[in-house]
């Protein structure tokens, strides 16, 4: 009888033990949980928090009531903690979803029906065991079969990136961190995340309001001072179209030299020495006009007897050419694109006349140019070169007022065009009256004994 008594405790021991082991830990309990959300560079711009509030009965089930600080949205949630599901409501009215299945196990398939993932089918990838505040728990990876719709949770907390799996998928700009969670008033989750602080419930933190001066000095540099009272961390980037260049951590007052000419962008993100407030951005636009290497886009160009152009780049800057990215643009008289290259000296076949727009944008990182002239292409058939500059042909003053002189004696003819390529007046003279005509651009036409010239000329009274 004693023996029969004690394998009887044995075995019910047996069974706590392996329930205990197996044992389900709660989502919801009295639960709060605390969001920062990123620049996509690890950078905290913002936080919000989702707290489980007062209990709700919909269609005879209840479910927890989450308010989010973030949108100031409500939501609700259900537990079946003997199935280890979470369930979730986007409103009162709308149909419960599942949310989280904990009872899986690795090679099992839950089809997603809430937040970054929906629609999909997540095959459980592994299972393993983490330590949190609170103890061990599970941690799952889901993934559906291509891997890039993913997302881990941990048992009790949710996923490390949003509990309710509305944000941070695929990781981007802003991205989105869980940074801790509470239950019953008691942290139970920390991220350990550096430069993030952890709020609980209603303790809302306020912005820091970061702020900074700069004074820009010569070649191209620039001191910026962090004049944010109360600060404890600084974390500075600059960057120019959007693409960051140089980061500097920790340091309220930086020196950077930039390469060339143009608009950057300047942040400085901000951590308070109390932790009463958040981390938060100050942007500006850095505008330089002094740095030593400034990239300067520029061209010549020929046309040829066929009607081409032949366009050579004569930029000059960062990389001395060789480094230069440069791309071409060519646009008709209502700026439609015609044509485009990027080859270092191109040629487009145009038709005689009529007037086009020639673009070159250089691109040498971090810095950008760009020159642009408008061509008259002349009915050159009989012609055998017209060059826009030369050493043969004088023709100025340019912009012009009054009369254009033209510096040659061998004249046979000369015509003024305007831009849509009609022809204006033709005369043998050396000088030509504009004072009549509107401001713009024209182009003027030089035949002489040996070639033909045209160049631009602009009116400008």
């Amino acid at each position: 009888m004693k023996k029969i008594l004690l394998l009887l405790i044995l075995l019910l021991y047996i069974g706590a033990s392996q329930t205990k082991a197996q044992g389900y830990y709660k989502f919801l309990n009295n639960s709060s949980w605390c969001e920062a959300v990123n620049s996509g560079f690890g950078i905290p711009i913002d936080y919000f928090l989702y707290n489980q509030s007062n209990d709700t009965v919909i269609n005879t089930k209840t479910y927890a009531k989450i308010f989010s600080t973030g949108n100031n949205s409500t939501f609700f949630v259900r537990e079946d903690t003997i199935a280890k599901k979470v369930y979730i409501k986007s409103n009162a009215t709308a149909s419960e979803v599942i949310l989280y299945d904990f009872s899986l196990n690795v090679g099992d398939t839950l089809y997603a029906q809430y937040g970054w993932g929906a629609g999909y089918k997540l095959i459980v990838r592994t299972i393993d065991t983490v330590t949190i505040l609170a103890g061990q728990r599970r941690e799952f990876y889901l993934s559906d079969t291509s891997g890039n719709v993913f997302y881990t949770a941990i048992e009790s907390v949710g996923s490390v990136n949003d509990p309710f799996l509305n944000n941070g998928y695929p990781p981007g700009d802003p991205q989105y961190n869980l940074v801790c969670s509470y239950q019953n008033y008691t942290q139970v989750y920390d991220a350990g995340l550096y430069g993030y602080a952890c709020y609980s419930y209603s303790n809302t933190p306020t912005p820091c309001n970061a702020n900074f001066t700069y004074t820009v000095g010569l070649n191209g540099q620039v001191t910026f001072q962090d004049s944010t009272p109360g600060i404890a961390s600084h974390h500075w980037t600059f960057g120019y179209g959007g693409t960051i260049d140089t980061t500097v951590l920790n340091s309220p007052s930086v020196t950077i030299s930039f390469p060339c000419n143009g608009n950057f962008t300047v942040a400085c993100t901000v951590t308070s020495n109390s932790n009463t407030c958040y981390s938060n951005y100050n942007n500006s636009f850095v505008s330089i006009f002094n740095a030593p290497n400034s990239l300067h886009a520029s061209f010549t160009y020929t046309i040829g007897v066929s009607g081409q152009i032949n366009c050579t780049n004569t930029s000059t800057g960062i990389g001395g050419g060789s480094n230069i990215n440069s791309i071409w643009y060519v646009y008709d008289s209502t700026h439609t694109l015609v044509n485009s290259s990027n080859l270092d000296s191109p040629y487009f076949p145009l038709t005689p006349n009529q007037y086009y727009i020639i673009e070159l944008e250089d691109y040498s990182y971090p810095c950008y140019s760009y020159d642009t002239d408008t061509i008259y292409i002349p009915d050159i058939t009989a012609l055998r070169q017209i060059v826009n500059q030369n050493e043969q042909v004088n023709i100025y003053p340019n912009p012009v007022s009054t009369l254009i002189q033209i510096g040659t004696k061998e004249i046979e003819e000369v015509s003024l065009y305007d831009l849509l390529g009609n022809e204006i007046l033709t005369t043998k003279e050396n000088e030509i009256d504009v004072s009549s005509l509107t401001n713009g651009v024209y182009f003027i036409q030089v035949n002489t004994k040996e070639n033909n010239y045209t160049q631009k000329v602009i009116v400008q009274h």
